[in-house]
């Protein structure tokens, strides 16, 4: 099935390759074919990757699982979120202690020079 399109693909792009542009709106159709053209290709080859995943041994392109594998990068995973979380936190915590300090400088700050009212 691949083959037969990739046939009628190339065919198509040979047509509209030989296409004459004459004027502003032949040559928005052949924009156009090009764009269904290009989109088509992408789905043919999709299609072809699909065919070859589906010739492998298994599912997972010939790859084999192994809980242990997927509880040590679980593992992993685990110790990174607690190291970001960690930082998270850490940053918070300077962020609201320079927000307090600033609060109680301005708290503590003299005002300034009166003004006289008019």
């Amino acid at each position: 099935m691949f083959l037969m399109l990739k046939a009628k693909m190339e065919e198509a792009a040979q047509k509209v390759c030989k296409t004459e542009i004459e004027d502003a709106a032949a040559a928005e159709k052949v924009a156009r074919q090009i764009g269904v053209i290009a989109r088509s290709a992408k789905a043919v080859e999709a299609m072809r990757l699909l065919c070859l995943s589906d010739n492998e041994e298994d599912e997972m392109g010939g790859r084999t699982y192994d809980p242990a594998d997927d509880e040590r990068i679980r593992g992993e995973l685990l110790v990174e979120y607690e190291r970001l979380d960690r930082i998270i936190e850490r940053k918070d915590a300077e962020a609201a202690e320079r927000a307090r300090a600033k609060a109680e400088a301005q708290s503590c700050a003299p005002a300034g020079p009166p003004t006289q009212a008019a």
